[in-house]
């Protein structure tokens, strides 16, 4: 009786002895029949869909079922030290979010993730799963570590391509210093893909979690990338947050440096006035 209403039930029970052997290949292979067999749009689900709680129970086991690969192959992984169950938790937890990416747990999930694809060193793909965590929730369970991850996954990815990236934007720096016209002497150097969202990753932390001891040498990050860009305007309207909001640290010192030097270069002498001004009454 392939479309019997209460089949999902039966394949969860085979699923679920081979959980209990600890037999993992078997029992995500039984996970992918059952998804295929009672998912929906099967067979099964089109003969029962009259059968509202017969749905809602085999969507319900496949939820759990997926979930419980994708974390079980996970934390096999980490307990064997096992780079074939992290692969395999990848493509479990992949499908979990596919097949549930509005789920009740798709939040937690979804951070994990972004775990197991920065322990596979994708750092790009985990960035992205990093990012999504953040969005999702302003006050979540995983804010914290996803806003610092999702710094640290696009530092990963982008590597040693800083340095070439940095060197390209001092000659041309180099080479706009000999214009007369200020305009032209420090005009923005175009930010390439990853250093925009680098700075979007450390102004999103910033914004979300201000109150943390590390927030503003973030935003210092962001800044200076921004400054060594010519993007001077944009650079000091970070270092002036960090500035007053931490005033006597290091950080602070930098920014106000940064700041005067960049209004002078640039002969924004109004701008220059304005926060010589405020420094210079900052006891």
């Amino acid at each position: 009786e392939p479309v019997a209403p209460d089949n999902p039930e039966y394949q969860d029970q085979i699923i679920k002895s081979y959980w209990e052997r600890d037999a993992f290949e078997e029992a995500n292979r039984e996970i992918d029949s059952m998804l295929e067999t009672f998912g929906r749009g099967s067979r099964w689900a089109q003969a029962n869909a009259d059968n509202t709680a017969a749905l809602e129970e085999s969507d319900n086991i496949i939820e759990k079922n997926l979930r419980k690969a994708a974390v079980d192959s996970f934390q096999q992984a980490i307990k064997r030290k096992n780079k074939e169950l992290l692969i395999l938790a990848e493509i479990e937890y992949k499908k979990y979010l596919d097949y549930f990416p509005d789920s009740k747990k798709a939040y937690e999930m979804r951070f994990w993730y972004g775990e197991v694809l920065y322990k596979l060193k994708k750092y790009d793909l985990s960035a992205e799963q990093y990012e999504i965590v953040v969005g999702m929730d302003p006050n979540g369970k995983y804010l914290k570590d996803a806003a610092s991850n999702s710094i640290f996954s696009i530092e990963k990815y982008i590597g040693r391509k800083q340095d070439e990236w940095d060197r390209e934007a001092k000659a041309a720096r180099a080479a706009m210093e000999r214009e007369t016209d200020p305009r032209l002497r420090y005009a923005a150097i175009e930010l390439n893909e990853w250093e925009k969202r680098l700075i979007t990753a450390c102004d999103t932390y910033a914004r979300t979690l201000p109150n943390e001891e590390n927030t503003y040498q973030v935003l210092y990050k962001a800044a200076y990338l921004l400054d060594t860009r010519n993007h001077f305007q944009d650079a000091n309207q970070r270092y002036l947050e960090i500035v007053r909001a931490k005033p006597r640290t290091e950080t602070a010192q930098f920014a106000v440096h940064r700041m005067l030097s960049s209004y002078e270069a640039i002969e924004d002498w109004e701008n220059l006035n304005k926060v010589a001004r405020e420094f210079y009454q900052n006891p």
